[in-house]
């Protein structure tokens, strides 16, 4: 169900209001007269949000109550492209999954989320607000994005256990206070990773943190062996150095599509029919980004389900003495490949169709 309600901008000084609810259905409409223009606001499900020109949605609000937060990839059709500002502010969250429509993550987006321990932040985010993270304080595993360009004032202040971060290469601005520091002090023990003559190199000299250099990875996808079932198939592969984390992707439809994130060197597909052919590859990220490079797939065939010889059950017989005729019908039996009526005449049994 979707509700929707209209509140001025937070700059208006009074508000008159103008009427009272309109209920129509499932939709509620509630007005007010300001200086500033209305916003509408809709929840749907656990979130609260709102359009921008274009079709874009805002995220403003986290309602609901788990403590693994999933933000949907889209909300009617039209695609989630900003976590606003205050989204999830104090929210009592462990994990959450932010998809990869995302682009932008506003001011105070999870600021105070105390049980918030790591944080994946998606491929085509390109702004980090601020205080976006502050005050997170069990936050001690923080992924960023190749194509990051801003990381601005606060952004992962306060965060007292988070001892490391790699910075990626396509990051231009890391604002003050931003990284590694916490109750006005820089963290103890805290190591900025990043790449030479990078902004956030820049960063670390001018704060007198504690860096050290990327030095280039060889990329490469590992090999993978694959032991089948019927149902299910067992992948293992050897660790790539450097790599962060793996995807196991399946070819499906003419394309690539990922299957699972891990962080281990084993994987169980399972839920696979029996007698299928299957395409399968793992790939690994480097500098928060995957290296899809499809050419060390496997491909393997689920074991046939084994077939046990049995007779189906007749579950009906519908005779008409008009035309001296009887219809038989029984229930299907698994692995069969077709059926056989037989009769028994002159003391044998003899296939008359099929």
């Amino acid at each position: 169900m979707i509700k929707k309600r209209v509140i001025s901008g937070i700059a208006a000084l009074a508000v008159v209001l103008s009427g009272g609810g309109a209920v129509a259905g499932n939709v509620v409409d509630i007005s007010f007269d300001t200086a500033a223009s209305a916003v509408t606001y809709y929840t749907n499900g656990d979130y609260e949000y709102y359009v921008q020109y274009g079709g874009i949605v805002v995220i403003s609000r986290y309602r609901g109550g788990a403590v693994d937060a999933i933000i949907p990839s889209e909300i009617d059709g039209m695609p989630v492209v900003t976590i606003g500002a205050s989204a999830f502010l104090g929210k009592d969250i462990n994990s959450v999954v932010i998809p990869d429509t995302v682009q932008r993550i506003e001011c105070w987006a999870f600021q105070e989320c105390l049980n918030l321990e790591s944080i994946a932040i998606p491929k085509n985010v390109t702004y980090i607000g601020p205080d976006a993270f502050q005050g997170c304080s069990r936050l001690s595993n923080v992924t960023l994005n190749e194509g990051l360009v801003t990381i601005d004032t606060g952004a992962f202040y306060d965060c007292p256990n988070l001892k490391t971060i790699t910075v990626p290469k396509s990051v231009k601005t890391i604002n003050n206070y931003s990284i590694g520091y916490a109750s006005n002090a820089l963290v103890e023990n805290f190591t900025l990773y990043c790449y030479r003559n990078s902004a956030a190199q820049s960063y670390a000299k001018e704060n007198n943190i504690n860096y050290e250099l990327i030095t280039a990875v060889a990329k490469t996808n590992p090999a993978v062996t694959a032991t089948v079932g019927t149902t299910t198939a067992d992948l293992e592969w050897e660790a790539v150095s450097g790599a962060q984390k793996y995807a196991v992707c399946g070819y499906t439809n003419g394309a690539w599509k990922t299957l699972a994130e891990t962080s281990d060197t084993s994987y169980t597909l399972k839920g696979l029919s029996a007698g299928t052919g299957y395409k399968i590859a793992v790939i690994a990220m480097f500098d928060s980004a995957w290296y899809e490079d499809y050419s060390k797939a496997v491909t393997f065939t689920t074991n046939v389900a084994p077939v046990t010889a049995a007779y189906p059950e007749i579950v009906g017989i519908v005779k008409n003495k008009q035309y001296h005729q009887f219809r038989i019908e029984w229930e299907p039996v698994m692995g069969a490949q077709k059926y056989g009526i037989a009769v028994f005449l002159a003391n044998k049994w003899k296939v008359i169709n099929q």
